[in-house]
């Protein structure tokens, strides 16, 4: 049996440390309302982007293939 109580627990540190910096005023913090606008993201948005990409990819596997012939001619 375990005979575990709050009296033969180790005090921990970090609570005297809390209380220390709750006594004393270093840094003043202060809560407000903070108003968020998130864009609407509409169909043509995605059809952009998705375009983007695809174009990326494209234009990396041409640079692949390129250094890929530069890397066979030198074998």
């Amino acid at each position: 049996m375990n005979d575990f109580n709050q009296e033969t627990a180790i005090a921990n540190p970090f609570d005297s440390l809390a209380s220390l910096m709750n006594q004393s005023n270093i840094i003043n913090i202060s809560t407000e309302q903070l108003v968020v606008k998130v864009p609407f993201i509409m169909n043509e948005d995605i059809a952009t982007y998705d375009l983007y990409l695809r174009k990326r990819l494209d234009d990396n596997k041409k640079i692949v293939a390129e250094w890929s012939g530069v890397i066979n001619s030198l074998f």
